[in-house]
């Protein structure tokens, strides 16, 4: 269950600094069309050479932090 938790917690930061950037370059241009959300951050890593691979890893990112959430809740159950 720990590496779940690290895997998860990195992986999802990943999607979450690539939308900061955006935000970031918004806010430098004065332009607020450009900000976008995580969909945006997903569009901008897809377009990368490499974006299949870099969105299947944000995804397990995404993925490995729901099972460890998941686990975490049942451990606390108990």
């Amino acid at each position: 269950m720990y590496w779940l938790g690290i895997a998860g917690h990195v992986l999802r930061a990943v999607a979450f600094a690539v939308m900061g950037v955006l935000f970031g370059v918004a806010a430098a241009r004065s332009d607020p069309g450009q900000a976008g959300g995580l969909d945006a951050a997903l569009k901008a890593l897809a377009a990368q050479p490499f974006g299949a691979v870099l969105l299947v890893v944000v995804a397990l990112g995404f993925v490995s932090y729901g099972l460890y959430c998941g686990a975490d809740a049942w451990a606390r159950r108990l």
